[in-house]
């Protein structure tokens, strides 16, 4: 399955999700929208925080390289 395929079912997936938790909750869509901007940002904090390790990561074997 392409990334591009899988991108588009998990998009799928997330906005039936939304749509589940709106029936069930009836949450006006300013919270709604608050929800998901804290969402959003604590997936770009995940993304940050992944791209520091996968740094640090190719950093050190490029060290350890040197080293040999």
């Amino acid at each position: 399955m392409s990334k591009d395929l899988k991108i588009e079912i998990a998009k799928e997936k997330i906005v039936d999700a939304i749509n589940q938790i709106n029936a069930e909750y009836e949450l006006p869509l300013l919270i709604l929208e608050l929800i998901l901007n804290s969402i959003s940002n604590e997936v770009r904090n995940m993304r940050v925080a992944n791209l520091k390790i996968e740094r640090e990561n190719l950093s050190n074997n490029e060290t350890e390289e040197l080293k040999k």
